[in-house]
């Protein structure tokens, strides 16, 4: 799902150029041989994985999201939401939620971690206590460790002293009843809607908004 038509296109034909805009970031090898394969000088998404997917083009700020899709078994909200303000990654994460079956599994990672760690714990999430440190610190040369706390979308450090650091920093959840969600999902959202700040942002206020999140101010 995008919001991107043209996006969503790509996405569903899943052939790329080796370094085109969608590969900047280096795969390893062995990674990219298990993603694709090689066609002439493309790389073509392999089969297995283009099977039983729906492509969408929708948008996560839309609250009628989990009604149009239906509940899941397991949720995936990765490495969209930091680039959002906290108020609309928080709204998409709602939303999000509602997509999750009880008992079920969200997954979600690349988001400011205060905002995911408030989120989770309104809803009831439970965090999936293995593996937390492993799961964080995969990727030993991945560009937002350096960078925090100077950029908005680095990667901060865990901190076991910290009492709920099992919330702060893990990447799953096993998804509560669907009638808490429901109610702290109605809550907060209607919190959201009566906030001054709260409405549709036009394209004059975007710049402003994703501006607000290019650098962490330290105290």
């Amino acid at each position: 799902m995008n919001i991107s038509a043209d996006s969503v296109a790509r996405a569903e034909v899943g052939r790329y150029k080796p370094h085109g805009v969608e590969l900047t970031r280096p795969l390893d090898v062995d990674i990219l041989g298990s993603l694709f394969d090689r066609e002439g000088d493309d790389l073509v998404i392999k089969g297995a994985l283009r099977q039983n997917i729906r492509w969408l083009v929708a948008d996560a700020m839309d609250p009628g999201m989990a009604s149009s899709l239906g509940l899941q078994d397991v949720v995936l909200a990765n490495n969209f939401l930091i680039h959002m303000n906290d108020r609309q990654a928080a709204i998409c994460m709602l939303n999000a939620a509602r997509l999750g079956r009880p008992g079920g599994l969200f997954v979600c990672r690349g988001v400011a971690q205060p905002v995911r760690e408030k989120v989770v714990q309104q809803l009831g999430f439970k965090p999936l206590a293995c593996r937390i440190a492993e799961i964080h610190n995969a990727d030993e040369k991945f560009a937002a460790r350096k960078d925090w706390p100077w950029r908005y979308w680095a990667l901060e450090p865990i901190d076991k002293s910290r009492k709920n650091w099992t919330t702060r920093y893990a990447s799953m959840f096993q998804c509560a009843a669907a009638l808490v969600i429901l109610l702290t999902c109605s809550v907060i959202v209607a919190k959201e809607r009566d906030s001054p700040t709260t409405g549709a942002v036009t394209p004059s206020e975007a710049p402003k908004l994703r501006g607000s999140r290019t650098e962490r101010t330290l105290s």
